[in-house]
């Protein structure tokens, strides 16, 4: 293995009630806490915490299971709801990406992991709507 460099656009955040709408592809996907502000009638969605980042062949079935089993549910605050965003991204690096985020973001509903990176220098670009991600994340072993 050698460095490698990868970019992940995150393409808009699913709240609960639409998760049937995140795309039946390969990637990462991403579990927030939100709330709906509504001013002037304007409902706009806010963006609390990091909990999750996961990665699948098809992030739809993935998030429908993560929304089932109610497992990430003790992190919501009052009037709080789950979203989540995805970035597509082959299956050969996922692994390799999922952990590089999960080392640098430490979310709460990832196991700690004490284990070394056990890949060369990876640098991740974040694109798109990710407001708790690192614009760059730069890893070593």
């Amino acid at each position: 293995m050698s460095e490698k460099q990868f970019k992940l656009v995150f393409d808009g955040y699913w709240k609960d009630a639409s998760v049937s709408k995140v795309p039946e592809k390969s990637g990462i996907y991403c579990v927030y806490t939100g709330t709906i502000d509504v001013l002037n009638q304007k409902p706009k969605l806010m963006i609390h915490r990091l909990l999750f980042i996961g990665d699948s062949d098809n992030a739809n079935v993935s998030v429908q299971n993560h929304e089932k089993s109610g497992d990430l549910r003790k992190y919501i605050g009052d009037r709080q709801i789950l979203c989540y965003s995805f970035a597509p991204l082959e299956k050969e690096f996922r692994e390799r990406v999922k952990l590089a985020l999960i080392q640098t973001h430490n979310p709460p509903g990832n196991p700690i992991t004490e284990k070394k990176y056990g890949y060369e220098k990876t640098i991740i670009k974040i694109e798109g709507q990710n407001t708790l991600l690192k614009k760059e994340v730069t890893i070593e072993p």
